[in-house]
């Protein structure tokens, strides 16, 4: 049976495998961080800092079956998880836009039909996810996706970023 994969950010389906999203985290932690996942998981709070893992999915490589990648702008379930939150903090317009051009450099399309990658998400605000106009970011996360597919489209140099 062939292995198709969709990563659905920040479940880290790229990274580990393991059931449990709590155990996806500490292990994507001890991998980013030398000083492992104690930097992060103080006083019961499950976080990491989004640039660097970002920077962690930038610099990964895509696995060799079939797997649609997946980008998320900013992460922040407390609303709905409370103590069993897990946030992504300092997420901003710019690396989000620096992570989704790797991901569209890297995506190799399998088929004329299977061309596409996954954004969660446009308006998920019980997580803090979201790509829709607010007041703190305006439109600079709708920029960002923007000017990336615009980048890859024309082949021009990632000089601008949100």
């Amino acid at each position: 049976m062939e292995k198709n994969v969709v990563d659905y950010e920040p479940h880290l389906a790229l990274f580990v495998k393991d059931a449990d999203p709590f155990i996806f985290y500490k292990k994507i932690a001890s991998k980013i961080y030398k000083t492992a996942y104690q930097k992060y998981w103080d006083q019961g709070r499950r976080w990491l800092d989004y640039k660097d893992y970002a920077n962690f999915a930038i610099n990964t490589n895509f696995p060799d079956y079939k797997w649609f990648p997946g980008i998320t702008p900013m992460w922040d379930n407390t609303a709905r998880r409370g103590e069993k939150s897990f946030l992504l903090k300092n997420a901003d317009p710019e690396t989000y836009q620096k992570w989704l051009e790797s991901i569209l450099k890297k995506f190799k399309p399998y088929s004329e039909d299977e061309n596409f990658f996954f954004i969660n998400a446009w308006n998920e605000w019980a997580e803090g996810n979201h790509l829709e106009p607010c007041l703190k970011w305006g439109m600079q996360y709708l920029e960002a996706t923007s000017y990336a597919l615009e980048m890859i489209k024309n082949k021009i140099p990632a000089e601008r970023h949100a």
